[in-house]
């Protein structure tokens, strides 16, 4: 490992006797400094490779570099120098041009620019391949009178230092939801495939740095309710399970159950899912006939854990057995039904309806407070403790005015954090700490 000094100037890594420096130090001569841009594929890090806006490990010492690597760090803006072993790489190979060839191309050594190069031409060729594929407006009326959905026009703004990756996370998510939608008379393995793949990276995301994928659900980033809904449960909940110590295995089922626990609405009748006005108990209970539909759909999904179907059923049970569809209650909840109804409910009222506006996060936290009684009450306690409401990030607006972004947040006091305060010019003048100062409080979350 290398150890960095005050003034920003780094030691040679000091010799250990752990297994990954010895088969190292066999195969390569002493270390050389060299920036991010310059790493090549077989190169082996001599120290952590460090993302410092978050502080989380991104490569490991002893890691060999490869392209799949090399693809990853693309997403994130590094300038750091750090300690590798000798350049490794071998012989440059020949660009693939079969699709055989191309399955392969991650386990290869190419030289980077070359690759570079491929992967452009690559991507191009998959865009061009999936225009011809999606016929216009095969997205149905489903939302939005029948337009096709695109990405980009319902992606808001995010900040510069939301990095690409997790935006393209988040993306994901919304497009493995989004499939189900376009063809929801024909499931294929690979929209079941796509939602397991995006529920594995979500809860890989959040298990390294839950700040940023919470700061883009905070944020409403995605302007589409029943496909951004389905993302920030999944977000919100496996986060949950992560304060709560479930297994990574549990949080990734918690995710995934996030991810497909509304798909039911999809047998909906439009003009009940997307009414403005309040529904009539007639309309209501259609409505409630969701949870039986996404449960049959869900029941047919292949390499699905088989509790996911039964938790989707009870995700609008309540602790007091006032829920529905069986009014059960208590411990005959499933414990993942219970953590996905807290993310269900912090999201719906935190997000605009089509009958109302949303409502400010700690007012959404005042609303699981007074719902403790059919809420499991001590996961909406670690929910509260813990979840940060303003995510460290977060653009905000104070009751004074002044525009800031969220600094840093305490746990136990999640709806005081600390900001700093920025002048036009988009610079800090000023930090106030809101777990202090309780003159001040937010009273908007902003868009970039």
């Amino acid at each position: 490992m290398v150890k960095q000094k005050k003034g920003g100037k780094q030691q040679r890594p000091a010799n250990k006797d752990n297994k990954e420096s010895k088969e190292s130090k066999e195969k390569c001569e002493n270390p050389e400094v060299v920036t991010t841009a310059s790493l090549r594929s077989g190169m082996v890090m001599a120290e952590d490779l460090v993302d410092h806006k978050t502080g989380s490990v991104l490569v490991k010492a002893g890691a060999r570099i490869n392209q799949s690597i090399l693809s990853n760090l693309s997403f994130f803006s590094l300038k750091n120098a750090y300690y590798i072993y000798k350049d490794l790489a071998t012989e440059s190979l020949e660009e693939p041009t079969t699709e055989d060839e191309e399955e392969h191309v991650d386990k290869q050594t190419i030289k980077h620019e070359k690759y570079l190069e491929y992967k452009k031409r690559k991507e191009a060729r998959q865009l061009e391949k999936s225009k011809e594929e999606v016929e216009p407006g095969k997205v149905p009326q489903f939302f939005e009178t029948g337009k096709e959905i695109e990405m980009g026009k319902y992606m808001k703004p995010l900040p510069e230092e939301v990095s690409a990756y997790s935006k393209r996370i988040y993306q994901e998510g919304i497009k493995a939801i989004k499939g189900f939608y376009e063809k929801p008379e024909m499931v294929t393995a690979e929209q079941v495939n796509q939602s397991l793949r995006a529920a594995g990276e979500i809860t890989e995301e959040i298990i390294r740095n839950h700040h940023v994928l919470l700061q883009i659900a905070a944020m409403k980033a995605f302007d589409n309710y029943t496909f951004s809904h389905a993302v920030h449960v999944a977000i919100y909940a496996s986060t949950l399970a992560k304060y709560l110590n479930f297994s990574r295995r549990d949080m990734e089922q918690i995710c995934l159950t996030g991810l497909l626990h509304d798909l039911g609405k999809i047998d909906i009748p439009l003009e009940i899912l997307n009414k403005p006005d309040k529904l009539t108990p007639e309309e209501f209970e259609v409505m409630k006939g969701h949870v039986r539909q996404s449960y049959k759909r869900v029941k047919m999904f292949q390499r699905i854990n088989e509790e996911i179907p039964g938790v989707i059923y009870q995700h609008h049970e309540r602790m007091d057995g006032q829920g529905y569809p069986e009014g059960i209650s208590g411990k005959d909840i499933h414990k993942w039904a219970r953590i996905i109804s807290i993310a269900d409910v912090y999201d719906a009222v935190t997000t605009d309806r089509a009958y109302r506006h949303s409502f400010l996060p700690h007012i959404g936290a005042e609303i699981l407070m007074s719902s403790m009684g059919q809420l499991d009450s001590d996961y909406v306690q670690a929910f509260l403790n813990n979840m940060p409401i303003y995510p460290i990030g977060s653009r905000v607006k104070l009751n004074t005015g002044e525009v800031g972004v969220v600094a840093c947040t305490y746990p136990q006091m999640q709806l005081r954090p600390r900001v700093h305060v920025l002048n036009s010019k988009e610079e800090v003048i000023r930090t106030v700490n809101l777990n202090e100062d309780f003159t001040k409080h937010i009273t908007e979350i902003l868009l970039y």
